[in-house]
């Protein structure tokens, strides 16, 4: 078996993260608004933990040199020993090392027996940190490369062909649950911000922005997401009386139906 790069793992580090953020972004955005629209499910709260633990066991291994030894692994899934390698010291919180271990062995991340997990999210953005600065104090003034290309052979894009209705997503309807009345209200109302921008440009004009202008523009509305987010949150937890989110799925339905 070949080992990836260390250059090629922190590529999959980089995707990994990203996408747990996202996952985390939707929680956030959801529950920042007041609304009618559907809580995010279980498998938002998957993705992040699915991705979040792989993100901290690849950025572990690449920090260990875990991958020195071509087609073999020094710590396979142990972070508490790859943390200890890379620290000269065992993190503060065995029982979290074990979680994660048992988590990545046992592929789950919410369930038995790595439930923990559930109410480590500051202990595992706190261990991301930690481990990100490390990386970056070793990688700062160097260079990654990542130059990769695969190619499929004839019968898989032949395959993607003659199955295009297997992995093509049918169209979804939502209903709306606005009155005519309000409808046309709406209407109305984005007729006249609309008027009102064209009074705008056809009085004034419109001046290019500078990039110094665009990037201070950009981190004004971060700041105000961020600040609105946290108002919002803040408010609908005190009405809840506590922040305990919850996430479910529920099915039912024959045992043989397709899996897709």
């Amino acid at each position: 078996m070949d080992n990836p790069t260390y250059d090629e793992a922190i590529y999959m580090v980089r995707i990994k993260r990203q996408r747990a953020k996202d996952a985390i972004d939707r929680i956030i955005a959801r529950y920042s608004v007041w609304s009618n629209e559907p809580a995010p499910g279980m498998e938002v709260l998957l993705d992040y933990f699915v991705n979040m633990v792989y993100a901290l066991e690849l950025l572990m291994k690449v920090l260990a040199k875990d991958w020195d030894t071509p087609g073999k692994s020094k710590y396979s899934h142990r972070v508490g020993e790859m943390y200890e390698a890379i620290f000269g010291r065992p993190h503060s919180d065995p029982a979290f090392m074990q979680e994660l271990k048992d988590a990545i062995q046992d592929q789950k991340f919410i369930y038995e027996p790595a439930n923990g997990l559930l109410n480590r999210i500051e202990c595992i953005e706190d261990l991301w940190d930690e481990l990100k600065l490390e990386y970056m104090r070793g990688a700062w003034g160097k260079r990654s490369t990542v130059n990769k290309e695969v190619q499929t052979d004839d019968a898989f894009g032949q395959y993607l062909l003659r199955n295009v209705e297997r992995f093509t997503a049918g169209p979804t309807h939502t209903s709306d649950p606005m009155t005519t009345e309000q409808k046309i209200a709406m209407k109305r109302f984005q007729i006249e911000q609309l008027q009102r921008e064209i009074t705008r440009l056809e009085t004034e004009g419109e001046q290019q922005p500078t990039i110094d202008e665009i990037c201070n523009m950009l981190h004004e509305r971060l700041r105000a997401e961020i600040e609105r987010r946290q108002q919002m949150m803040g408010l609908m937890f005190q009405g809840w009386g506590h922040a305990a989110l919850r996430f479910s799925v529920m099915t039912m339905g024959v045992a043989w139906q397709d899996l897709g």
